[in-house]
């Protein structure tokens, strides 16, 4: 990891209009989609945050800059959606979820014992630092249809 001396911090997501319009703005500039492909509209999205489908769910900021997102769902997987693919950027979003919550117990076939991370394919930077912060791979998904 590099000596930047980061500031990095995790705000945790309301229905406010800020926060709406800030993730707004982070989806919009999404290279990688994993659950859609093109951005919905603003009226969508904003239900989307209303009805917040995830157990945590923070915008990622260094110092007061938003750069990213970071959730948490109750299967154990993280969604890391953030601008620059750093690896102490990374790293400091698991991190903090590691530090702040614990694997849900583990249902067979369903919820593992462990915190996974869904990466878009194409994504290669975020693969490539999950691999050098020695984070396994379990496995490719392929979307049929």
């Amino acid at each position: 990891m590099t000596d930047k001396n980061w500031n990095y911090s995790a705000e945790m997501i309301s229905c406010s209009k800020y926060h709406i319009d800030v993730l707004y703005d982070l989806l919009k500039s999404r290279e990688f989609f994993i659950s859609h492909s093109k951005v919905p509209s603003y009226t969508e999205h904003k239900n989307f945050v209303i009805n917040n489908p995830y157990k945590a769910w923070f915008i990622i900021k260094d110092g007061e800059e938003p750069i990213g997102s970071v959730y948490l769902k109750d299967d154990n997987s993280i969604g890391i959606n953030v601008q620059n693919q750093d690896i102490d950027l990374i790293s400091w979003c698991l991190n903090f979820i590691k530090d702040n919550y614990r694997p849900e117990k583990s249902v067979k076939t369903i919820i593992p014992d462990y915190f996974y991370i869904n990466v878009p394919f194409e994504n290669k930077k975020l693969k490539s630092n999950l691999n050098k912060l020695q984070f396994k791979a379990i496995q490719t998904s392929f979307r049929i249809g």
